[in-house]
């Protein structure tokens, strides 16, 4: 499954016709928030205040929908899914003009956000890894090269008895499983 920028966009709109609130929208609002505190006691005062935003509880929690969402998508039936990660945000021009000072350096306590959701989901892609026993080599023959006229009826008594616990069936192709 590819999702394109259009596809994306309607996943975001998607959210808002269903009454929830969007990542992006959650942050305007905390950003609302810190700024109605401002005026309330001034930006000195509020910066002595913990805000108890927790990259790692809320990497944990975003890595753990979406092993749950994977693992959904999965049980439907999507073997091609892709899951990409942050680029390092914190360098976009955007965001060097608002936390990269005057020289306009990269942003690091964004880019250290990026790094921390990027760990966090590539643990989701080794807990889907573990759904299978073998995913160095493949069922049929050897599982090192064979493929396609290779993997034949007279190599079948060569091939793992249980192919649903391989992410391959040969040297090349996933198993019906994977």
């Amino acid at each position: 499954m590819s999702v394109s920028p259009q596809g994306q966009q309607d996943m975001i709109l998607s959210a808002e016709t269903v009454n929830v609130i969007s990542m992006s929208s959650q942050l305007e609002l905390f950003k609302e928030c810190i700024k109605k505190i401002e005026a309330a006691v001034g930006e000195e005062r509020t910066a002595t205040i913990e805000t108890h935003y927790d990259i790692n509880a809320s990497s944990d929690f975003v890595a753990g929908y979406a092993s749950q969402f994977l693992q959904d998508l999965y049980g439907l039936g999507a073997r091609r899914i892709g899951l990409l990660g942050l680029s390092p945000i914190g360098c976009v021009p955007s965001q060097r003009t608002v936390g990269g000072g005057k020289n306009r350096d990269c942003y690091e306590d964004e880019n250290q956000l990026a790094s921390a959701y990027n760990a966090k989901h590539s643990g989701v892609v080794d807990n889907l890894k573990t759904m299978f026993e073998v995913a160095t080599v493949g069922c049929c023959g050897t599982g090192l090269i064979e493929a396609s006229v290779f993997c034949n009826p007279t190599s079948i008594p060569l091939s793992c008895e249980d192919a649903s616990k391989y992410v391959f069936w040969d040297g090349y192709h996933p198993s019906e499983k994977a």
